[in-house]
């Protein structure tokens, strides 16, 4: 009996050291200290349902564009273009149906290939060309960035027919659709990279790839898998997007790239690759909004916000350096 105990609690104990050393838990601090201090200061406006449900609102869309940045980044490389070929492909979907007149369900597909076409062209530059990762995706930037605005010269369409408008607008569970998408997603990402073989061999890509390649693992494949992966990802964002808003906007994506890369960063994704979780990317996009959400609540300046902003980003990529510093030493 006493053997029984004994065996329970070391499992017990087995199971909260686990969670107290995961990388998650560490990331999961910070998101309490800044939302402990917020309500100290302001906890009237803070601590209300108004202002949850405003962050709710917007974290699903730059979620899944944070999602999908993790791909590259988890192989070593970056994705520069993800903001810009979101706001792409969100304007694909209503030209399709409003300009071409096509089905909803296969302008949903274009735009959804529209997206995945220009990560694998991305990749292509990157593993086939040997382009720098941040040069051809900053081209990919401008490219998709001016395409936005030469399918409707600069115009938004709106409203969106077959009553896309009203599905966004449904709140299944008290939920939105986006917000369950993104669940759905984080979930199917989560158990991919943790519990298959596709997604240890992406984390071996990035961790060492001339190691990977001498196990058999075809790294320049996985390479181009994961920017093509990510253009879909940032498509199904930008088409949600669209439909939330019920209006196809040129502007959409811009500046969403760098807070994608800061939710990695902050959640724990290495930006020497090798490292990452869905998990961990979920909660460093809770960060960054809450962080952006907290400045304003405690009546920090507007041009000091982004300041600060950075300033979180930089210390995440300089704690990441020295974790690989020390990972090197040891």
């Amino acid at each position: 009996m006493q053997k029984n105990k004994n065996t329970k609690r070391t499992n017990g104990d087995n199971f909260f050291s686990r969670i107290f050393h995961s990388p998650e838990f560490g990331v999961l601090i910070p998101l309490l200290v800044i939302m402990l201090i917020t309500t100290l200061i302001n906890p009237r406006q803070f601590l209300t349902i108004t202002n949850f449900s405003t962050m709710l609102k917007i974290i699903p869309f730059l979620a899944i564009v944070a999602l999908a940045e993790t791909f590259p980044l988890m192989t070593g490389n970056v994705d520069i273009s993800v903001g810009r070929v979101m706001g792409f492909a969100g304007m694909v979907f209503p030209y399709c149906m409003m300009v071409l007149g096509l089905n909803g369900w296969i302008s949903f597909i274009i735009a959804l290939l529209s997206g995945g076409l220009i990560g694998l062209f991305n990749g292509f530059l990157i593993v086939k060309l040997k382009l720098p990762d941040f040069i051809a995706t900053i081209g990919t930037l401008y490219m998709a960035g001016g395409a936005r605005f030469l399918l409707t010269k600069g115009y938004p369409l709106s409203p969106l027919p077959f009553g896309f408008g009203k599905f966004g607008d449904l709140t299944p569970l008290g939920l939105s659709w986006p917000f369950l998408i993104a669940v759905i997603l984080f979930v199917v990402v989560g158990f991919t990279i943790k519990k298959t073989v596709f997604g240890r061999q992406l984390l071996a890509t990035g961790d060492n790839r001339a190691v990977a390649a001498l196990s058999g693992i075809n790294v320049p494949r996985m390479r181009m898998t994961a920017y093509t992966i990510c253009g879909f990802l940032v498509a199904i964002a930008g088409i949600l997007f669209t439909i939330d808003l019920d209006n196809g906007v040129p502007q959409n994506g811009d500046g969403w790239e760098f807070k994608a890369i800061a939710s990695c960063a902050v959640g724990g994704v290495s930006l020497r690759g090798g490292k990452g979780s869905a998990l961990g990317v979920a909660i460093g996009v809770l960060i960054i909004n809450v962080l952006d959400n907290s400045l304003i609540m405690v009546g920090v300046p507007a041009a000091l916000q982004k300041s600060l902003t950075g300033i979180v980003l930089a210390g995440a990529v300089m704690l990441d350096i020295i974790k690989q510093r020390r990972k090197i030493r040891a």
